[in-house]
């Protein structure tokens, strides 16, 4: 279930993205690729944190979650930041 809630946050995402792309703001290709490494080490988060639970592995699964979560947050951020610089230069 958690795999299918992932799914469709990504999808709805990288939808928004694209019909960004598409309308005025043009998304550079580095952009999308720390996008995408974002979303992998987010998916990868999760499920350290599930399988780690399974196997009742609680501080494994914390640490897995938070190792995978603060690189998730530093690709996204910085692709939006990345992203962000390059319509304000366009102006």
């Amino acid at each position: 279930m958690i795999n299918f809630v992932l799914g469709v946050l990504i999808g709805v995402v990288f939808t928004w993205l694209f019909y960004q792309s598409q309308r005025d703001l043009t998304v550079p290709w580095y952009s999308w690729l720390l996008f995408l490494l974002g979303t992998g080490s987010t998916m990868m988060a999760f499920d350290v944190l599930r399988g780690s639970y399974l196997e009742h592995e609680i501080t494994a699964a914390w640490m897995g979650f938070g190792l995978f979560g603060i690189l998730a947050l530093v690709f996204v951020i910085g692709g939006w930041r990345l992203m962000g610089n390059q319509a304000t230069s366009d102006r």
